[in-house]
């Protein structure tokens, strides 16, 4: 009787299946691998494109002033709070601290961009409350120190905003135009808005102009505004080009002022 080897045959079959499952298997493993790379992948460029989180909200103490703070009570939103309430007015005591204290600010060396936002911060908060000594204060700040004009006229349109409108103020809001960009433009220009003194200067026109070109769709519509505001005339975009508005209030004043 002839012995049958059955390793002959059970190993010839079992030997293509154990081939078939180690392939399934790896390309098991293979496919976690890659899904796993993706994963960080996608992880890792998620964190690359967060936004930085927001600049920290500024809250110092005022030296001389028993419990008064500067406080940012919301984003932009400055603020001198007494025992945590907002104080309506200044009076002469809390002018001399609050003086002092800019000029402690102003006089630091090698001022750094937390002391620069501290100072701009305290600018805004007197000027919302300021009463006649602190608008003289700023003014002469704006004569004296002609690198600081762009953070006193942003202080003094918060003041033309929740106060009062004054010739005096629109006069250096008016030349601030020839110094000040970006946010603090924006700010000026709505306040310039808000006064029904207008000029009829080529150069202020001009100079709101360029302004404007400089500015982002925002800005341009704040610009456009104003220069409507001054001079009556209207345009309205004729293109979705960014600067459409104000390359039309370049061709206006060049035929309104050839020379």
């Amino acid at each position: 009787m002839k012995v049958v080897n059955f390793c002959k045959i059970i190993i010839p079959l079992r030997f293509p299946f154990f081939r078939r499952k180690q392939a399934f298997l790896m390309g098991s493993l293979k496919k976690k691998i890659l899904i796993r790379i993706l994963v960080f992948g996608l992880v890792c460029t998620g964190i690359d494109n967060i936004s930085p989180a927001k600049t920290p909200a500024i809250n110092f103490k005022i030296d001389r002033l028993e419990d008064t703070m500067l406080q940012e009570v919301a984003e932009g939103d400055f603020r001198i709070m007494v025992a945590g309430a907002p104080l309506d007015r200044l009076t002469g005591a809390e002018f001399t601290a609050l003086r002092e204290q800019e000029l402690k600010l102003q006089n630091k060396k090698n001022r750094d961009a937390e002391s620069e936002r501290k100072l701009n911060a305290l600018l805004i908060a007197m000027a919302r409350i300021a009463d006649e000594p602190t608008l003289i204060y700023l003014h002469e700040l704006f004569e004296s120190y002609p690198e600081r004009r762009n953070d006193v006229a942003e202080a003094i349109s918060w003041y033309a905003k929740e106060n009062q409108r004054r010739d005096a103020d629109w006069r250096i809001l008016v030349r601030s135009l020839n110094i000040i960009e970006g946010d603090q433009a924006k700010t000026v220009m709505r306040a310039l808005t808000r006064f029904r003194r207008r000029s009829n200067k080529a150069q202020w026109i001009r100079q709101a102009i360029l302004v404007g070109l400089e500015q982002d769709l925002a800005g341009q519509q704040i610009a456009d505004r104003l220069l409507t505001h001054w001079t009556g005339q209207e345009f309205k975009p004729e293109s979705d080009s960014a600067n459409s508005i104000m390359q039309q209030w370049q061709d206006w004043f060049a035929s309104k002022y050839p020379d």
